[in-house]
């Protein structure tokens, strides 16, 4: 059936055995009687708008009649954009992510919002078969008007809307008017009590996150204030199409002893109503090199959609591979209708060549939590990607690729796209394919209860799922489907329902399953996160588990602030848990202003996460308990030392988590931190700041992750070392391992050359945690590593503080080869950074110097003057 060319079909045998089908092979394309015209139309609509406030009262046809008659102020309008944006450019709103503006802002909610432009469609285009008017975003209650006519409206601000125009458009000028509200009219939310800081916290807008299918977060949530988006805030476009149009293409790899074939359906919507419409599919994979694969094949539609099965067979295949374990070429597959000599339909999607797996296979205790990648076990390293911008619009193709190759070069493998936000653009899904880094998808239910006893909730809710799934599918890096962010968690307990009696749980367990076997079978499904065994949602031995309450969000203070409790986390996947610390006082300097920089001003508290409120000053205790002892802390310090505790405990978090890779008793394949980036400037969860700036917390994790690595971990009274290796080839390294002095007076230390091989671990050594003569503030116990083509690595162990050890200020020494960067110190000494205000960047940053240890790092940005100067932050200068 499947041939390079068209001209090799035999026409009367296909008639005869393939009539019943209704998919007929004909040897030619068929003339056709209509008048010549284009046979597939696409023109933006992109632009800068007008756009005139009313009264919220003003709706339908009604409130139409009255923008035209009535005198109203218009401002101008980006398409896409966002209206407090618009207000803003126009000088009439202050920017609701600085300062205390988020409490002044949204009074946007009150009104309604008529965004007005015209246009000419395109010569042709009222002769096509199937005439759309397209918004990939309308946020959040819109009405369309086209040439004073109401033609429909929507109530979700997350997907793609599709309006029929045909028989609508006129010759010269059209008029195109979208009414938009928030939407919380319909909750009677439109003017809430804003003087309470978050109003996630207190639980106010609820109402919103269940019964609004917008963001979840811009209903408040403890790392930013409420902020309902109004605006159309992606493309805007006409399509129209004669006799044919693709509904869906999606193929998937099938690999099979070394060979790689790309299966799965093309579905074809034939736009003639009454008769069947011949055309040809053309499949043409461009491979990274090399001639492109084509494959046509001749089709006879029948009336309505029809589901054509494909198969490429793809030569010497060249696999897509995470992050560290592998390439990721890409391949581009372009499926094309032709009809009547012109292309009716075209798309392009980007295809790597790859499968996913995930194994949920019993164990002694619990189940296995792990991903494998053409047939590869994957250890999931990385972090929950949060909404990166208040305003989804004013993400950008460059922002995006700033964030996602930070994220590979911290050596992550995966982000969990958490369910509180948006659904990325496909700028964020690229970026992640060309990075190798594997995404856990969930659908934007979160954390509340949704009406799976509505009809038209669910009706919407399936609508919703079709549209994602369709758009994303065909990505590389898309590794699983997850229903929701611990909305299943929220039945746990003796009080509350079973899950399976519970509001919502249709969606996740029967709705979002069904759809995804459909439309994507052969990538893995869960219901929820956390989603573990049959006794316990939230288990350790089962499943994915959020491991907040043991430590980082225990309600006695001094016990978050004790890293060897990491230690105690058993869970197979670690999916959520998190530490807060401060941005870069650059970023502090952004979103205050200069008398706001104290944490007694209104606008600290607001940008500050809520759970730091619960514990008014903590991240300051923290910084004293573990660095500074008691005394006065500037803003400075604060920055420094709080991004320094912060850092300190992500890291150990990390290695906990990855010294457990292949545990014959608990093993854990996969630690994803809340969160890896923010979506306003704040002191909060992140490790990489709302502006793009890395944090103190970024190098401990980026060190924490690396590839063939080093761990030191305290069990039963021993200390104990391990080399973890996540590549698929076998490295050669040396590892020494022993007591340092932290004056660097003595050492005892050993050595040992070893093979790790694949995706392995090695157990190196078990020494007595109280060693005689090792008193805590004197000595600390490391593990080094070294090998060829592995960046220097190690790993400390110490029984006290940092502020309770013993050290001495010695001499740095930094000596500088080309871009290469050797330092050395002959005492212990932690914090060593390159100052903020370096115009210079380095590989690694805030790192521990053991004594008359090298440490060779790569300098990314050279310094314009030549001259390196590092600060050390312990001992205290």
């Amino acid at each position: 059936m499947w041939n390079h060319t068209s001209d090799s079909f035999i026409v009367d045998f296909v008639l005869r055995h393939l009539a019943v089908f209704g998919l007929m092979l004909v040897a030619t394309v068929m003339a056709s009687a209509a008048p010549v015209r284009p046979a597939m139309q696409i023109k933006s609509l992109d632009a800068t708008w007008q756009v005139s406030r009313l009264p919220l009262e003003a709706d339908g046809q009604t409130g139409f009649l009255q923008l035209q008659k009535g005198r109203v102020k218009t401002i101008p309008a980006a398409v896409p954009g966002e209206i407090h944006l618009d207000l803003m450019r126009n000088g009439e709103m202050e920017n609701p992510s600085v300062s205390t503006n988020s409490r002044k802002t949204r009074w946007p909610e009150r009104f309604s919002w008529w965004y007005h432009t015209t246009f000419e469609a395109p010569e042709g285009f009222t002769t096509q078969d199937k005439q759309e008017l397209v918004f990939d975003g309308l946020i959040y209650y819109a009405q369309v008007f086209l040439n004073g006519k109401l033609i429909g409206s929507s109530k979700n601000g997350l997907i793609p809307i599709r309006f029929d125009v045909t028989g609508m458009l006129k010759p010269g000028n059209n008029d195109l008017i979208v009414r938009l509200t928030s939407g919380y009219e319909f909750i009677n939310e439109v003017d809430p009590d804003l003087s309470k800081q978050k109003l996630y916290a207190n639980r106010e807008n609820f109402p919103a996150r269940q019964n609004l299918r917008t963001p979840p977060y811009q209903s408040g949530w403890d790392w930013n204030d409420t902020m309902p988006n109004i605006g159309i805030w992606r493309s805007v476009r006409l399509e129209g199409h004669s006799k044919a149009a693709l509904s869906y293409v999606h193929l998937d790899t099938v690999l099979n002893k070394g060979k790689a074939t790309l299966e799965g359906t093309v579905s074809i919507e034939n736009l003639n109503a009454w008769r069947r419409t011949p055309c040809t599919l053309q499949l043409e994979l461009a491979r990274p090199n090399g001639e492109p694969i084509t494959v046509k094949q001749n089709l006879l539609l029948m009336i309505g959609t029809n589901h054509v099965p494909c198969r490429i067979q793809v030569p010497n295949p060249q696999l897509w591979w995470p992050n560290g374990m592998g390439g990721q070429p890409l391949y581009k597959l372009t499926a094309s209708l032709v009809s009547d000599g012109s292309v009716t339909d075209q798309t392009t999607q980007t295809i790597g060549l790859r499968t996913v797996h995930l194994d949920e296979s019993p164990r002694k205790a619990g189940s296995n939590f792990r991903f494998l990648v053409n047939g590869k076990e994957v250890f999931c390293k990385g972090g929950n990607w949060a909404p990166a911008d208040e305003f989804p619009v004013r993400m950008t193709k460059s922002r995006y690729d700033h964030f996602i190759q930070a994220a590979k070069d911290a050596h992550f493998t995966m982000l969990r796209v958490n369910g509180v936000g948006y659904y990325e653009s496909d700028d964020f899904y690229e970026a992640c394919d060309r990075a190798g880094i594997l995404l856990w998808q969930e659908f934007a239910y979160s954390c509340s209860t949704y009406d799976d006893s509505s009809t038209d909730f669910m009706s919407g809710a399936r609508k919703e799922a079709e549209a994602f799934v369709k758009r994303i599918a065909n990505h590389p890096s898309l590794a699983l489907w997850c229903g929701c962010n611990e909305c299943l968690w929220m039945y746990a307990g003796d009080k509350n329902p079973a899950p399976t009696e519970a509001i919502g749980t249709k969606i996740y367990c029967n709705l979002l399953p069904a759809v995804v076997h459909e439309l994507d079978p052969l990538r893995p499904y869960i219901p929820g996160s956390p989603c573990g065994g049959a006794d316990e949602i939230n288990s350790q031995t089962a499943g994915d588990v959020h491991w907040w309450y043991q430590v980082f969000m225990s309600g006695d203070p001094a016990k978050k602030m004790d890293p060897t409790l990491l230690d105690t986390c058993v869970g197979r996947f670690v999916s959520e848990y998190g530490i807060i610390g401060p941005p870069p006082l650059a970023s502090m300097k952004e979103y205050l202003k200069p008398d706001e920089l104290n944490p007694e001003s209104l606008a600290w508290q607001i940008h500050t996460n809520s759970y730091e409120g619960d514990h008014r000053g903590f991240t300051e205790a923290a910084a004293k308990h573990h660095f500074l002892g008691e005394g006065p802390l500037p803003v400075e310090q604060f920055v420094l030392y709080g991004g320094l505790y912060q850092a300190m405990m992500q890291e150990q978090m990390m290695e906990a988590q990855r010294f457990r890779k292949h545990d014959a008793d608990n093993p854990c394949d996969g630690s994803l931190m809340w969160s890896y980036n923010d979506c306003w400037g704040e002191i909060g969860w992140s490790v990489i700041d709302h502006y793009g700036r890395l944090k103190p917390s970024y190098y401990a994790v980026k060190r924490a992750c690396a590839p063939v690595k080093v761990i030191v971990r305290q069990r039963n009274g021993e200390l104990m070392t391990r080399v973890v290796n996540d590549t698929l080839d076998p490295h050669d390294v040396e590892v020494a391992y022993g007591w340092y002095r932290v004056d660097g007076k003595a050492r005892e230390i050993k050595t040992k050359r070893l093979r790790i091989g694949p995706n392995g671990m090695a157990d190196i050594a078990h020494t007595k945690a109280a060693g005689v003569g090792h008193d805590p503030k004197d000595w600390v116990y490391a593990a080094t590593l070294t090998g060829p083509g592995l960046a220097d690595d190690h790993s400390i162990w110490k029984q006290t503080t940092y502020r309770d050890l013993r050290v001495a200020k010695g001499g740095l020494k930094v000596e500088v080869k080309g871009n290469n960067m050797t330092l050395t110190s002959d005492t212990f000494c932690a914090g060593v950074h390159i100052p903020e205000k370096s115009d210079s960047q380095i590989s690694d940053n805030y790192f521990e110097l053991l004594p008359g240890v090298p440490h060779r790092i790569k300098i990314l940005k050279p310094s314009t003057s030549g001259a390196y100067s590092l600060a050390i932050a312990i001992p205290r200068p």
